[in-house]
């Protein structure tokens, strides 16, 4: 006797997923080496920078901004964390080297929910003045092209987070 072959079934066709954006960054920990920091890339115009960090884990990341374009702010898009301030710094260098230098840093700042003027959707990209009254007085800066490193900080809570958007224009 002859064997029936068995029907077989046609497959269903199956929808290629669309390809999608994180808002976090790829990056699972950034370097803690000021000479050797990791590198970010900008990705249809915008940078995000996003860690967990805290204690003595202090993040160095290093992005180029293309000649021809600029950055006019850095948004703190989120802030996690017991201590609710954390600090940051932004060299214009393809290294971190002013240490805590405010005159070698180009922006700087302590930035959270417990800050007065960097909170949550706040952008950064300011530098502070310390004026003759002793108040800060706080002056809107751009970055034009080339290479900068950010220094990133929570020395307190153990397990804080932070997210950035940097955009060029």
């Amino acid at each position: 006797p002859t064997s029936t072959p068995e029907p077989t079934s046609t497959p269903e066709p199956t929808s290629t997923p669309e390809p999608t954006s994180t808002p976090e960054s790829i990056t699972e920990d950034y370097s803690d080496d000021p000479l050797n920091p990791s590198t970010e890339l900008f990705i249809d115009n915008k940078l995000i920078i996003s860690d967990n960090f805290g204690g003595l884990d202090r993040d160095y990341i290093n992005f180029i901004i293309p000649q021809g374009e600029t950055v006019k702010s850095m948004i703190l898009e989120s802030f996690t964390g017991e201590d609710k301030v954390a600090f940051f710094a932004l060299q214009k260098n393809d290294k971190y080297t002013a240490n805590d230098d405010i005159n070698l840093m180009i922006s700087y700042g302590h930035f959270g929910p417990g800050t007065d003027d960097n909170k949550i959707g706040s952008d950064l990209l300011f530098y502070e003045k310390s004026s003759y009254y002793g108040y800060a007085q706080r002056e809107k800066i751009e970055l034009d092209a080339g290479y900068y490193t950010l220094r990133v900080q929570q020395g307190n809570s153990s397990d804080a987070s932070y997210a950035f958007s940097i955009y060029l224009k």
